[in-house]
């Protein structure tokens, strides 16, 4: 058999799918309170948004910092996949679908 890969539509869902679980299971994590927002402060995705969230919004109940936050760090790793897929794309100068 040939070296056959999934199509570059099921690799961008199975990544998508991953960002949203491992978003999901950030949020769970805090809900249940196995981790902190202080604790997640540390990573430097989570601390980066969650400091901007701060700044913007510092009356905000925590509940609604981690939704804000959780939201942020989701699109930032959307619009990472996708930039870095426009990337890959273009180096391979594919020109047909």
């Amino acid at each position: 058999m040939h070296n056959r890969r999934p199509s570059l539509e099921a690799q961008i869902a199975n990544l998508a799918d991953e960002i949203a679980y491992n978003n999901h299971d950030v949020d769970d994590g805090l809900r249940s309170g196995l981790i902190t927002l202080e604790q997640l402060a540390v990573v430097p995705l989570v601390g980066k948004h969650l400091h901007a969230v701060r700044q913007a919004y510092p009356e905000l109940p925590e509940r609604r910092m981690v939704h804000e936050t959780v939201r942020r760090m989701i699109n930032t790793l959307v619009s990472d996949l996708i930039q870095q897929s426009e990337r890959n794309i273009g180096k391979q100068a594919i020109t047909t679908l």
